[in-house]
C-alpha cells in the first residue's frame, strides 16, 4: 500500500479500509497462495494478480487530493457573457 501511495509514512486512516479488505482476501487464499487458476470436477478457482486492483480509483483519488504539486487549473471565460442575465 505504501508503494502505491509513493510514501514511507503510515497509511492514512481514510484508506485503512483497503488494508483490511486486502488482508481478508490474502487470508482467504492462504493455503493456495500464488494460484492463478485451478479446475477440478467443474469447480474453477482463479486469483487476481493484483489484490489492490479493485481499489485503484480510491487510491488515485487520494493521490490527486493530497498531491504536493497539483496540476494547475485553467478556467475559460466567455467575454460575451458579461452583463447577460440567464
Amino acid at each position: 500500500m505504501k508503494s502505491k501511495l509513493h510514501t514511507t509514512e503510515d497509511v492514512p486512516s481514510s484508506l485503512e479500509f483497503i488494508l483490511f479488505e486486502v488482508s481478508i482476501r490474502r487470508y482467504n487464499r492462504m493455503s493456495n497462495e500464488g494460484m492463478t487458476s485451478y479446475s477440478q470436477d467443474g469447480e474453477s478457482i482463479t486469483f487476481s494478480d493484483d489484490d489492490f486492483s479493485g481499489f485503484e480509483n480510491d487510491i488515485t483519488d487520494y493521490l490527486k487530493e493530497h498531491s504536493e504539486n497539483p496540476l494547475p487549473t485553467i478556467k475559460f471565460v466567455d467575454p460575451y457573457s458579461f452583463g447577460r442575465k440567464y
